[in-house]
């Protein structure tokens, strides 16, 4: 008997991979966004909230780059 029991404990989930993910249209404020050398995937290192700075690196080839919030568009300075 376990103390944290599950009401499905026995049932199976479906994920359905043939439908496509949109993808955003503009990176978010704070998410990763593409390398600028290689189109690969950034990863978000330091965010800086004082001067709206993010630093990043991409995991592909390991070059690391800088985005300022005004980089990123008027649309989502007012989040």
């Amino acid at each position: 008997m376990s103390l944290f029991r599950s009401k499905n404990s026995g049932g199976h989930y479906v994920v359905d991979l043939r439908t496509p993910v949109a993808e955003p249209s503009a990176p978010a404020w704070g998410s990763p966004s593409a390398c600028p050398s290689c189109g690969g995937r950034g990863y978000v290192d330091h965010l800086d909230l004082f001067d709206e700075i993010m630093y990043l690196h991409c995991v592909a080839c390991g070059e690391k780059f800088v985005r300022a919030r005004a980089q990123i568009g008027p649309a989502d300075a007012s989040a």
